[in-house]
């Protein structure tokens, strides 16, 4: 059978396919550049909780970590190549629903093929979709919400579909509410179809009180999986964030009270409220940006042309009811996606309590991936216009020829041409930044800590929880030096926190004081227990002052205090280069602006460097001196 002679609807499905197998690329890539190992930000919990079966922090993100447990249990991999798979899954559906959402709207396939690849270029999708952490699937609820909106509100659409659409975004509204508060961005997209569906006396279902209902139930029941975090929480395990036992716990956990509900980070004196929203404007526009080599142009396009009214007309159609009502669909939902896309990317930003340094700007970025999926859906818009231009400045070229016995098409091919350059060379461009194949960074310092710790040792974190849940990944699922002791001091100031660890180690004891942490009083009964006690940063100036001049490693021996005559300096060196030969080998090392995370961890490895600076000047050795501060600079971007 000849593609002239298959049913229509036969050649659709086959064209959907051949650009769901199109997106499998990026897929590919993705998949290629996977996370190996422990990454920055919440990875190092995620992994725990996954393993352990365990509560992860407000909102507690039931879906994902029930997910998560799914496909660890299936796949005979590691908990982290297992959780980058389920990020690269995540993020392909995410694809797939910018396609089906564009493919219905303009009702072109190449078009809504090439801006979800133009989404699925974007640096802040692409990071997610190789980082085991949970961001991912808030784009992928996005991009199928949209879908929904689209199908429900077609003009072209019996009132069955549109019911069956209405449900399944319903559906996926409870889903994502048990996944990330955020979603609430996407609120533009509701408010339509509720007012098209159920208040418009133009366009309403013929019997509203069914369908409502039934979405409500949909809705509750997309909100199930928030049981798990009342099963899971029961027992306050180690790797887990907090116990919940009743109700209250799990509507307190829902609404993040430990942080603050409406809370987003520590404010930074000296930012402007819109700090982080230029932020993502500059980051979004600039030439190698979030869309680089120009492919921000698609969706400045489509916002450009669709606030003057030019698109979408009905093109080759008359002044019909039909047409009007297509044009007045299209327009409604390029609309709400302009208007999510304000919500994520331009006003919720100005609310993110976050500072200017690079670890600050890091951090806001996380929040960038959902305003990028919508950019996507209006780079599509974008497109349609050019391909709508084009050809009709070649049917108008064409007109022009008369004698010409054959038709000329040049302008939609050369369209086509550069789009396909511009997308290899934003992948080229993009793949070692999105990628997290073997950047073992965190991993690397979490394991040196536990290595370099005397057996039945303490060690005390000050700052950063990606050490701690880091060094409770290696413990808690591989297995490695489970007699040190791990205290995330700013932890302490969580009551379930200090309850786990009592509940954990038979010696422990701390009296806990919601506002008061004293990890002198720590430091002082493992003192009476003849335990030693290290550091893994000198966060105290009388701890700077005591034990600055002996280098002992990545961590700092508070107790038993050091001798007054410290081991031979060309000793000590010999000891350090031995110890951090490994991470010495990854290189790169991380950079100090595009992943200030790693590269805070990554500095404390110039700490005993410097310090062995400080004795080997005070031995007058310059040589020694210049050596040893040479060696530390490797460690500091």
């Amino acid at each position: 059978m000849t593609s002239q002679t298959q049913p229509r609807s036969m050649r659709c499905y086959q064209n959907d396919l051949y650009a769901v197998l199109g997106l499998c690329v990026g897929l590919a890539v993705y998949l290629w550049g996977g996370a190996t190992t422990i990454q920055p930000a919440d990875s190092a919990e995620f992994l725990t909780v996954v393993a352990t079966k365990g509560v992860a922090h407000p909102s507690g993100y039931p879906l994902y970590t029930m997910l998560g447990i799914g496909i660890s249990s299936l796949l005979p991999v590691s908990i982290p190549r297992a959780l980058a798979i389920l990020a690269a899954l995540i993020t392909w559906g995410t694809l797939l629903g910018i396609y089906f959402s564009l493919r219905q709207l303009t009702r072109n396939r190449l078009t809504a093929f090439f801006a979800a690849c133009i989404a699925g270029t974007s640096l802040h999708i692409w990071k997610h979709a190789t980082h085991p952490e949970a961001f991912a699937l808030l784009g992928f609820f996005a991009a199928w919400l949209s879908v929904f909106t689209v199908y429900a509100l077609d003009p072209k659409r019996t009132h069955r579909q549109q019911q069956l659409a209405w449900y399944g975004y319903a559906l996926f509204v409870g889903l994502s509410s048990s996944h990330h508060h955020s979603i609430v961005l996407t609120a533009p997209l509701g408010v339509l179809l509720l007012y098209r569906l159920f208040l418009s006396p133009r366009t309403k279902l013929t019997n509203t009180a069914g369908p409502m209902l039934v979405g409500v139930f949909l809705f509750l029941m997309g909100l199930t999986p928030y049981l798990y975090l009342l099963a899971a929480g029961q027992t306050n395990k180690m790797g887990s964030w907090g116990s919940i036992s009743t109700m209250g716990d799990l509507w307190n956990h829902f609404l993040r009270k430990e942080f603050g509900t409406f809370q987003s980070g520590l404010y930074a004196s000296g930012r402007p409220w819109w700090f982080h929203s230029v932020a993502y404007l500059k980051r979004l526009f600039a030439w190698k940006g979030s869309f680089p080599y120009g492919l921000c142009v698609a969706p400045l396009l489509g916002m450009l042309l669709f606030a003057l009214r030019r698109w979408p007309k009905p093109l080759g159609e008359g002044a019909t009811p039909e047409a009007h009502d297509e044009r007045r669909w299209r327009r409604e939902i390029v609309g709400a996606w302009l208007l999510c896309w304000i919500c994520a990317g331009l006003l919720f930003p100005t609310q993110l309590m976050m500072g200017k340094e690079h670890l600050d700007q890091y951090v806001a970025a996380r929040f960038f991936l959902l305003p990028d999926v919508f950019v996507g859906l209006l780079a599509g818009v974008g497109l349609a216009i050019l391909y709508d231009r084009a050809q009709h400045l070649q049917t108008r070229y064409n007109e022009a020829q008369e004698q010409s016995t054959t038709t000329r098409r040049f302008l939609v091919p050369l369209l086509n041409i550069t789009v396909v350059y511009l997308l290899v060379m934003a992948a080229v461009k993009q793949y070692p930044e999105g990628s997290s194949h073997h950047r073992n960074w965190i991993e690397s310092y979490a394991r040196d800590i536990l290595r370099e710790a005397p057996k039945g040792a303490l060690v005390m974190e000050a700052n950063d929880e990606a050490t701690c849940f880091g060094v409770r990944y290696l413990q808690t699922v591989l297995k490695i030096r489970q007699d040190v002791r791990m205290v995330c001091i700013p932890l302490l100031a969580r009551k379930w926190y200090v309850d786990q660890l009592k509940a954990a180690w038979p010696e422990f004891s701390y009296r806990w004081h919601p506002k008061n942490i004293s990890s002198v009083a720590i430091l002082r009964h493992y003192y009476k227990l003849g335990r030693p006690v290290h550091a893994t940063e000198l966060y105290n100036r009388s701890m700077r002052s005591s034990f600055l001049w002996l280098p002992y490693g990545v961590t700092w021996q508070a107790w038993p205090h050091p001798k007054k005559t410290p081991p031979p300096p060309p000793q000590i060196e010999k000891r350090l280069l031995t110890n951090y030969r490994k991470l010495s080998k990854q290189r790169p090392l991380p950079h100090r602006t595009k992943d200030p995370w790693p590269t805070l961890v990554v500095r404390r490895y110039a700490n005993p460097w410097f310090a062995l600076a400080i004795v080997y000047r005070k031995m007058r050795k310059p040589r020694a001196v210049r050596r040893c501060r040479r060696r530390a600079r490797l460690y500091v971007p």
